[in-house]
């Protein structure tokens, strides 16, 4: 019986009082109903909250008996896998998308392997054999790839191309390092040493400012500097160039209708044309985060679209791969850029250090302002000084040691 049956019966009750003329104890007796009627909807109340818990068990029961399939999935897929180890911290991992850098203390030789591509112990095993390793004292271990010790004239993101995806401009690369140095991590260049590459824990689409003519005729970007640390709350925008004295030589220029190559090595623009068209562009960069995955855009792709319809637009399938010999890389597969590569969060604290590290003394940072004319490189300050975006709230100006093992 419910309160409004209830309430019913007591209207009923007291007409059924007055029409008898009874004495006037009657209001003890109505008392003794609306205490009844309480006590019913009390005990209503207990059962609606049974039920609810009763639900509440059940989901929550349901949802372990998925959890444990999925782990009992993952754990025979991992026995199927030659040459693999399951492990509970296998499967932890494995449903982990986003695994946050921590400090926890260096694992035991059972785990040594799981870890290697957690940590930046990934980059200093697998880049060795495709460069060689410094030790400087202001960026900690930095990497530099054997082509730019043999050609002075070679620069980083020009050997691939622009893939325009669902997580913006996506740099595929054509080097067999470039699923590393283009994703994580920041560039430099280093008088009379050349670029070097200081890793980053970070994956993203890429790691670059962007400047584009106001008829998108031409884009160019150049490579975000070590300082330029991210989160996700401050956005990357126009205000870099200024900000981090990007100069006009760290930019890489192109004819927007060359974005379709499948490299620009032999497209990109000569310095003294590109030093010519700086002055006609803008700050389009527009590196932003949600929920901790980090997006790349950049010049606008309908603009661009417009003048060149073999631009097409891709999804990013992103593969993270646990196994130390994975084959990692970026490519194009058809509607999609496949990205196969360590966890996208990576743990700054490594285990192991590069092997034949060299030490790299009294570096002296090129900012892109070198061998321009004075009156010329004033003029571009301003210039970077009057883009109408903000400067960030919160920005890391320091330089940024990287702990070593």
């Amino acid at each position: 019986m419910n309160k409004r049956s209830l309430s019913a019966l007591l209207a009923l009750q007291a007409i059924f009082l007055f029409s008898c003329n009874q004495q006037p104890d009657n209001t003890a007796q109505i008392k003794r109903l609306e205490d009844r009627i309480r006590q019913l909807e009390d005990q209503e109340k207990q059962l609606q909250l049974q039920g609810e818990q009763d639900k509440l068990a059940a989901d929550r029961a349901a949802f372990e008996a998925k959890k444990q399939k999925f782990q009992d999935q993952q754990n025979a897929e991992a026995q199927a896998t030659p040459g693999s180890t399951p492990s509970s911290s296998d499967v932890v991992r494995s449903q982990k998308s986003v695994r946050m850098e921590s400090d926890a203390s260096m694992p035991d030789d059972s785990q040594t392997d799981l870890s290697r591509t957690d940590s930046y112990n990934v980059f200093y095993e697998r880049l060795q054999s495709e460069g060689h390793w410094f030790n400087d004292e202001t960026y900690g271990y930095v990497w530099q790839p054997s082509e730019a010790q043999r050609d002075e004239s070679w620069r980083p993101y020009t050997d691939g191309h622009w893939a325009y995806t669902d997580r913006g401009w996506t740099w595929v690369s054509n080097e067999n390092y470039g699923w590393a140095t283009y994703h994580y991590g920041r560039w430099a260049k280093v008088r009379n040493v050349g670029w070097i590459w200081v890793p980053g824990n970070t994956w993203a689409p890429a790691w670059v400012s962007w400047r584009q003519t106001e008829n998108s005729d031409y884009v160019g970007w150049a490579p975000l500097p070590p300082e330029c640390e991210t989160s996700p709350s401050v956005k990357v925008e126009g205000w870099v160039d200024n900000y981090y004295g990007i100069g006009p030589a760290t930019y890489i220029f192109l004819k927007a209708v060359d974005l379709v190559r499948p490299t620009y090595r032999q497209a990109i623009l000569p310095p003294q044309q590109s030093l010519t068209i700086i002055n006609q562009t803008r700050n389009v960069t527009n590196i932003t985060y949600n929920h901790n995955v980090v997006n790349n855009y950049g010049p606008q792709y309908q603009q661009l679209a417009q003048t060149n319809n073999r631009l097409e637009r891709y999804q990013i399938n992103y593969q993270q791969q646990a196994q130390p010999n994975a084959n990692f890389r970026t490519v194009v597969t058809g509607n999609q850029v496949q990205v196969v590569a360590p966890p996208p969060q990576l743990e700054r604290r490594p285990t192991i250090a590069p092997s034949d590290a060299r030490q790299l003394k009294n570096a002296q940072v090129d900012r892109g302002w070198q061998n321009i004319d004075p009156t010329k490189a004033q003029q571009l300050k301003q210039a970077f000084q009057q883009n109408p975006r903000l400067f960030p709230r919160l920005c890391h100006l320091s330089r940024r040691h990287l702990p070593n093992p």
